[in-house]
C-alpha cells in the first residue's frame, strides 16, 4: 500500500465535508483541511460546520448526494444504527488498515484507543470512527469549592448533606440541561452500575427484558429524584436549554452539573478565568457497591463516516487519516481541552484543569470504565428515554412509572422487526 497516498486520491477532485459543530466546535477539522490543501493544492474543499447537522445530512442522504466525509453527534445526530444497516456508509476496514500518517510502522487501527473501533462497529463491520473520548460525570468549580471549604462527596447521602449546606450560601446545588437529559441519564446509570455491576449496562444495550426495571436502576433513579424533591435545583432548570443550564453553572449560580469532557470547550467564551472546571465520578449509593466509586462512564463519540455514495470517498478517507494522525489528535486537544481517541496525542498538552481531571478520572477507572452503546445503536428510543427522565425530574412520574415507561420504549424496539438489533 502506498503510504503517501494509500487511497489513490485524485489531486484535483473536490472534497465536500459536513461536520457537527457542537461542544467541540469544528476548528480541529478546518485545521486538517488546511493540511489536506497543502498535500493536494488543486483540490477545492467545501466545508460546513453545523450544529443542527441532521437537518442538512438527512436530506442529502435521501437525495443520493451525500458529502465525502461527515460527522454528527449530540442532540442533532443522525440515526447511525439504522443507516449502517441500510448501507449508507462505507466499510472503514481499508482505512483502519492504512499506514498511520505520522507513526512509522503502525496502521491507523494500531494508533487508536481501546474501544474506539468497537464503538463504530455494527453487525461486525466498522462503519464509523468515533473521534473524541467523551468522559461523563459531575462537574464543579474547584475554585468555588475551595472558597467555601466544600468537598465533592462520594455517596448520595453525602451529596444530600452538602446540598443542604449549599442552600445556606445562596448557591443552588444542582442544574442540568432540561432539554437534553442524556448526560443526566448517564449519571443515573453509573449510579446503578456501582450497585448492580457492569451487567446493568450490558442488559440495557442488549434490550433485555426488565433492564430498566431492575432494582439497581430504580434505586439510582430514586437517588437522583431527591434533588428535585428537596428543591436543590437551580430555579427553572427543568425548562432550561442545555446552554442556559451550562451558563448558570459557569456563572456560579449552581455548584454541580452532570455533563461531559466537552463542557469547557463549549462554554469557553463565558468561562471566568478562575473557574477551574473539574470532572468527578458520579456518586454511589453506598461505599459497599460492587463497582467502585472510581468507575466512570466514557465512550468514543463524535462519529465520522464516509458515505457509500460519496463522490470523493478516497478524499474522505484521506481527510480522516489526517484527523487520526498524532498531530491531528493533538490539534483537537489543544482546541478543545479534551482528549481524542488517538492514543498519546494529548500527552503533554496542558493548561486545563478539566483535561487534567479527565486524565486522572480515566486513569483511576482503569478496567472499570463503562461504555454505553445504546445511544449509538438506538438513537430515537434513547432520546425518548431522556424525555421520560425529564418528566421524572419534573415530578410528573414516580420512580416505578419512570422505569415502566423506559422499559416500554425498549420493548417496542425489541419487538419491531424493522429496527436492526445489535449486541455486545
Amino acid at each position: 500500500m502506498d503510504s503517501e497516498n494509500p487511497f489513490h486520491v485524485r489531486p484535483a477532485d473536490p472534497l465536500d465535508v459536513v461536520v457537527h459543530k457542537g461542544g467541540y466546535g469544528d476548528a480541529y477539522v478546518i485545521g486538517v483541511e488546511d493540511e489536506y490543501r497543502r498535500r493536494f493544492p488543486s483540490a477545492a474543499i467545501t466545508h460546513a460546520g453545523i450544529k443542527k447537522v441532521n437537518a442538512v445530512l438527512e436530506p442529502r442522504f435521501a437525495a443520493g448526494n451525500p458529502p465525502d466525509l461527515i460527522s454528527a453527534a449530540g442532540k442533532y445526530s443522525i440515526d447511525f444504527g439504522q443507516m449502517a444497516a441500510d448501507g449508507a456508509f462505507l466499510d472503514l476496514g481499508p482505512f483502519l488498515d492504512a499506514p498511520s500518517l505520522d507513526i512509522p510502522g503502525r496502521t491507523v487501527r494500531e494508533t487508536l484507543l481501546p474501544g474506539t473501533i468497537e464503538a463504530g462497529t455494527y453487525d461486525g463491520t466498522c462503519f464509523t470512527l468515533n473521534y473524541s473520548c467523551n468522559v461523563f460525570g459531575v462537574l464543579h468549580s474547584r475554585s468555588l469549592f475551595r472558597r467555601h471549604g466544600w468537598t465533592v462527596p462520594r455517596t448520595w447521602d453525602g451529596m444530600y448533606e452538602l446540598c443542604a449546606e449549599m442552600t445556606k450560601s445562596g448557591i443552588a446545588p444542582w442544574t442540568y440541561a432540561g432539554d437534553y437529559l442524556l448526560p443526566f441519564l448517564r449519571m443515573l446509570l453509573m449510579t446503578a452500575v456501582r450497585t448492580g455491576g457492569h451487567q446493568v449496562i450490558t442488559d440495557i444495550d442488549n434490550l433485555a427484558p426488565n433492564a430498566w426495571r431492575s432494582e439497581a436502576v430504580l434505586e439510582a433513579a430514586a437517588a437522583v429524584r431527591v434533588l428535585a424533591d428537596k428543591g436543590w435545583l437551580l430555579p427553572g432548570t427543568e425548562g432550561m436549554t442545555f446552554l442556559e443550564a451550562q451558563a448558570g453553572f459557569v456563572e456560579g449560580k449552581a455548584a454541580f452539573i452532570p455533563c461531559g469532557s466537552w463542557l469547557e470547550s463549549e462554554m469557553r467564551d463565558q468561562l471566568p478565568t478562575d473557574f477551574e472546571m473539574v470532572l468527578s465520578p458520579s456518586p454511589m449509593l453506598s461505599e459497599n457497591g460492587v463497582v467502585p466509586y472510581s468507575a466512570v462512564v466514557a465512550g468514543a463519540a463524535e462519529p465520522f463516516a464516509v458515505p457509500a455514495k460519496a463522490a470523493n470517498a478516497a478524499g474522505g478517507f484521506e481527510l480522516l487519516r489526517l484527523l487520526t494522525s498524532r498531530a491531528g489528535g493533538r490539534r483537537f486537544t489543544e482546541a478543545t481541552s479534551a482528549p481524542s481517541n488517538v492514543a498519546g496525542a494529548a500527552d503533554g498538552v496542558g493548561g486545563s484543569t478539566l483535561l487534567a481531571s479527565v486524565r486522572d478520572v480515566l486513569d483511576a477507572a482503569g478496567d472499570n470504565t463503562c461504555f454505553l452503546m445504546f445511544f449509538l445503536w438506538y438513537r430515537d428510543p434513547y432520546y425518548a428515554i431522556g424525555d421520560v427522565t425529564a418528566r421524572l425530574m419534573r415530578r410528573e412520574l414516580s420512580v416505578r412509572e419512570w422505569g415502566d415507561e423506559c422499559q416500554a420504549l425498549v420493548d417496542a424496539v425489541a419487538a419491531d422487526p424493522s429496527v436492526p438489533k445489535y449486541r455486545r
